[in-house]
């Protein structure tokens, strides 16, 4: 991940040795009593968090990569991107229908970053074909337009945008 930006950032491995430190410190003052009941929760969710990021920052050394040498988008197969994008798609339901905010998040940017970001790169670059973009384009913007929609019948709700707020900041 960190050698992806290695001509611009020097070779180090400082931000891992900061995250050990870091990680040592909140488990420690977490075990010694010394971190309040909600520091405590904090502890419990950095893991999740970190797996979340750490899946977040694949789809960005990606086309970090893709930007820098283009000719190597041609070994990125569409329709992997298409089922990165459907299977990340598929798990938005469920992290709106339990008001998980980390698998939300993560469900999101796989789907529109991860997926659709890399379509989009295969298409600017005409390693596919117009069909192939617009019915992506259509097949995400309809999915979700009918999970919002969706979930919003299932809680009663009067528009999405209740749904979201739920979700982001708790009921």
């Amino acid at each position: 991940m960190w050698s992806t930006f290695v001509p611009y950032i020097p070779n180090s491995i400082l931000p891992g040795a900061i995250a050990f430190i870091l990680a040592v410190a909140a488990v420690t003052m977490a075990h010694t009593g010394k971190l309040s009941e909600k520091g405590v929760k904090f502890v419990g969710a950095i893991s999740g968090w970190t797996a979340t990021l750490l899946f977040m920052w694949m789809p960005v050394s990606q086309m970090w990569t893709n930007f820098l040498n283009p000719d190597n988008i041609k070994g990125l197969s569409a329709i992997s991107m298409l089922l990165a994008m459907t299977g990340n798609g598929l798990m938005i339901p469920r992290a709106l229908f339990i008001r998980d905010f980390m698998w939300f998040t993560g469900s999101t940017w796989g789907t529109v970053s991860y997926g659709y970001a890399n379509i989009v790169c295969l298409y600017i670059f005409n390693s596919i074909g117009r069909e192939f973009f617009i019915a992506a384009t259509v097949g995400l913007i309809s999915w979700l337009g009918i999970t919002l929609w969706r979930d919003t019948v299932v809680h009663e709700y009067e528009s999405p945008i209740r749904t979201l707020k739920e979700l982001v900041f708790g009921s």
